[in-house]
């Protein structure tokens, strides 16, 4: 099996769990936590679980790697932040929708940092992606303009440049030492977030079961997959593969919660995937080497 057709597959199965995390997040929300306690539950046990795991792979880091998963950190987290605030005035199903925009979003912003000319078919398979997005989200319609919206489109840039950062960190830099470092930024930032907000102080056995899950899974399993994946699949493709989620949430939300699976969203979970198999098919030209690289690239350049 080739490299990067081994990496889609690991992909998929992220996709498959982060989906999975949206329902683990409504039982946690359902049982009175608060939003910002539950992520940073999420990344703060998932660094000691990274610590207890990688210990050995953890021992002399290089400041090109720790900038590189500072960096990476800060990014994820004010996603994060701004997809909850958003949230917060906004309708779940509009958010899906917006915070989704990433999959638009990457594409141009990967041409302009690469200084490459738009793929027309990648521009195509983001644009058939959005429609799936749309189709299985906006079942009530848009409705108009609002603050929050904006919001929610600042953690889509926010995803997509996180995507880009992870794609362009050098080889060099060991992904499990970035994958650490990411977390420890985030749990300090939601950390200091929580203390803001508060604690919900009311932990039963489904929400901690719910947490465990999603500091295990959607945290230290999926986000090392996708940050040693995007070493051999093109950020592009592989955002379109990670839009997979939100078909495994709405599959997963119909056979946990027992929500309906209506004809638009099997529409939709057929415009994502073969928005999927466009880019697979015709996929956008490849970056440039390091050395052709810009020179806003040596931020995460390793030392001579």
């Amino acid at each position: 099996m080739k490299t990067e057709t081994k990496y889609a597959l690991l992909l998929i199965l992220a996709a498959a769990l982060w989906g999975s995390s949206f329902v683990a997040s409504k039982l946690c929300i359902n049982s009175g936590l608060f939003p910002f306690e539950i992520v940073f539950y999420r990344f703060f046990f998932g660094t000691i679980v990274m610590w207890f795991l990688f210990r050995r792979h953890l021992g002399g880091m290089r400041a090109p790697t720790v900038r590189a998963g500072v960096l990476l950190g800060v990014v994820t987290a004010a996603g994060f932040v701004l997809e909850i605030c958003g949230l917060s005035v906004t309708a779940a199903s509009k958010t899906s929708f917006l915070t989704a925009t990433n999959i638009v979003i990457l594409p141009l912003l990967y041409c302009l940092c690469y200084r490459i000319r738009p793929h027309g078919w990648s521009l195509l398979a983001a644009g058939v992606a959005m429609a799936g997005v749309g189709a299985m989200c906006l079942g009530g319609g848009f409705g108009g303009f609002a603050v929050g919206d904006l919001v929610l489109l600042l953690a889509a840039v926010m995803y997509a440049v996180g995507a880009l950062m992870v794609s362009a960190i050098d080889p060099a830099c060991p992904r499990i030492q970035i994958t650490f470092l990411q977390f420890v930024t985030m749990a300090a930032v939601l950390g200091i977030l929580t203390l803001v907000q508060g604690r919900s102080g009311h932990y039963p056995p489904i929400a901690i079961a719910a947490v465990v899950f999603q500091v295990l899974f959607p945290t230290v399993l999926c986000y090392l997959i996708r940050n040693f994946a995007m070493q051999f699949v093109n950020p592009v493709k592989s955002t379109l593969i990670l839009a997979l989620e939100s078909v495994f949430c709405t599959l997963l939300s119909a056979l946990l919660l027992r929500e309906r699976i209506t004809l638009r969203m099997l529409c939709g979970i057929a415009l994502i995937g073969a928005a999927i198999v466009l880019e697979t098919l015709h996929p956008i030209t490849k970056p440039p080497t390091r050395a052709q690289r810009p020179a806003s690239h040596a931020l995460t350049a390793p030392n001579k």
